[in-house]
């Protein structure tokens, strides 16, 4: 809504939000892997993710819909969880929760696609 009152009601301002949280995406998960990988790896995996036919091409970073924010709410939480589990970063379990809860609001059941694998991880490396 916020481009719609700031561009008019047009085709940009619906799928502009798409193709920035696209771009987010991306560039969030190169930034992720680089810190862990090396930087040949990263940029490996930014050229695939951008492109792959699903996120640039006919879906989720073209069109209006809200895939991509779901997408880019979702990866967020998973870095997240990730930094809570393996790294130790209190804050990060409660930023992992907050945009969880995002995702849900944006998509509803489709965010806790990830949520049999969070548990079984949690389980397996015995953090309670």
């Amino acid at each position: 809504m916020l481009f719609i009152k700031l561009i008019g009601y047009n085709e940009l301002a619906i799928r502009l939000p798409s193709a920035i949280a696209s771009s987010i995406s991306a560039i969030l998960l190169f930034v992720f892997m680089k810190k862990r990988s090396n930087f040949l790896f990263a940029l490996i995996l930014f050229l695939v993710f951008v492109t792959s036919v699903g996120v640039s091409i006919f879906h989720t970073g073209r069109t209006g819909d809200a895939d991509a924010l779901l997408a880019l709410l979702t990866l967020c939480s998973l870095i997240f969880y990730y930094k809570f589990i393996f790294e130790g970063h209190q804050l990060s379990g409660l930023l992992f929760f907050i945009f969880l809860s995002l995702a849900f609001l944006t998509k509803s059941i489709a965010a806790l696609l990830f949520i049999s694998a969070i548990v079984f991880i949690t389980l397996y490396f015995k953090k309670n």
